[in-house]
């Protein structure tokens, strides 16, 4: 019986890029001497681009993309002066290959360089808080292989590993001896290992066994000289037993639950703690909603120390409005938070919590040119000894961008990276 050949590989290539401009209500904040927190707010103008190429297989999972981004951001303080540039450097690859029709492969890497203002945020809903340190060059990597293997109609096998290595270039404390530091900060590796059975055309159960490995050079104290009190090396091994159900074709719910057995510092006693998680997605063509909740063991902030958390994330990506007038509408709504007990390190029994809050509005204007609008919330608190500020910010931000595709298959409003993105540098 003849058969109809797959097609054929095909390359298509991207560039991005962006102006951007606005306020700051709080770039970063400082301690006076009285303990107080000095804020400084600023006006910015900021200027974003990548260039990417991705190569489709034959067949239709098989992806190779490979991706080159920076941005540099000059701030006009508002308030007390400061050093106002900011600039990031980084490559990131997706890669995905089959091994046979029963097994896929996929790889992913991201690293960046940058130099930012010590005391903001760096990382996601995460919160630099060194309120001493007025800048901080550093670098990561987070690195990821995932193999999957069907092993038949029903069952399917994963196994994930991971590693995540970061560093200083240099950050010091103005007028401070011996608080200079620089060299390797961390190294967090972990494996997941997976076994699902399909038990209904909507319902598949899953077991899941997580083992993490951090060991940190350099654990921040504040008030010590030098401020790295470390090493500090801890483990911990997560298993669950978790579900996801399809109750329409749009709406889907997902939970899991199971123990963490962890040692938060190399010779202390295990801790025993649960490890839940629940959400809904809901998903159509044009749009995306999700609302996840979750509570486990994680390694929140290396520089800081691990320990039990508390998550909660909400988001809506997509045209939600729908109809011929508004397909050119793109809107972004996304909120979360995380609450952190540190059990090791120097900050034991310190509490580390985040939030975050933030609406964009981007509008395609034809040939590649796109409108960009919105708002961000960032909120972080530290609260053990030697606590600096807490860290409230508000930026509100207007833009125009410009995208180019060879074969235009790479959605320039959905891509594009939101200018308020902390620069991802580190932890």
């Amino acid at each position: 019986m003849p058969t109809t050949p797959p097609p054929p590989s095909t390359t298509d290539v991207a560039a991005q890029v962006a102006v951007v401009s606005g306020v700051d209500s709080n770039v970063f904040v400082t301690q006076r001497s009285d303990g107080s927190a000095a804020r400084h707010p600023a006006a910015f103008v900021g200027l974003e681009g990548s260039y990417g190429l991705r190569r489709a297989g034959r067949l239709a999972e098989e992806i190779k993309d490979v991706r080159v981004f920076g941005r540099l951001q000059q701030y006009a303080p508002l308030g007390p002066s400061f050093e106002g540039r900011e600039g990031r450097v980084g490559l990131a690859w997706l890669g995905a290959t089959r091994l046979g029709w029963r097994t896929m492969v996929t790889t992913t890497s991201i690293s960046t360089l940058g130099s930012v203002q010590a005391a903001r945020g760096t990382d996601g809903a995460k919160v630099s808080f060194d309120p001493l340190s007025t800048r901080r060059t550093a670098w990561i990597t987070s690195n990821a292989a995932v193999l999957a293997h069907q092993v038949s109609r029903a069952w399917l096998f994963a196994r994930r590993v991971g590693v995540e290595i970061g560093g200083t270039v240099r950050d010091e404390v103005p007028g401070r001896a011996g608080s200079v530091h620089r060299g390797f900060d961390y190294i967090v590796g972990s494996t997941r290992t997976s076994l699902a059975r399909r038990v209904s055309a909507r319902t598949t159960v899953e077991g899941a066994l997580r083992l993490d490995r951090m060991h940190t050079a350099y654990v921040l104290d504040r008030s010590a000289t030098p401020r790295n009190v470390g090493p500090l090396d801890s483990v911990s091994a997560t298993f669950t037993l978790g579900a996801v159900h399809a109750r329409t074709r749009a709406l889907t719910a997902l939970g899991e639950a199971g123990v963490s057995l962890a040692v938060p510092r190399i010779g202390d006693p295990a801790l025993v703690l649960p490890a839940v998680s629940a959400g809904l997605v809901h998903a159509t063509t044009s749009w995306s909603a999700s609302a996840l909740a979750g509570f486990q063991y994680a390694f929140t902030d290396p520089r800081v120390g691990p320990g039990p958390a508390s998550t909660v994330t909400l988001s809506l990506v997509g045209r939600p409005l729908g109809g011929a007038a508004h397909e050119d509408l793109y809107l972004i709504a996304e909120a979360a938070g995380q609450s952190t007990k540190v059990v090791a390190g120097t900050n034991d029994g310190a509490r580390v919590d985040a939030g975050t809050a933030s609406v964009e509005a981007r509008y395609n204007l034809g040939q590649g040119f796109g409108l960009l609008c919105g708002y961000d919330f960032r909120f972080g608190r530290f609260t053990g000894p030697s606590a600096p500020p807490p860290f409230v910010r508000h930026v509100v931000f207007l833009g125009l961008s410009l995208a180019w595709s060879g074969e235009g298959r790479i959605a320039p409003m959905a891509t594009l990276v939101r200018p308020t993105d902390p620069i991802p540098i580190g932890r």
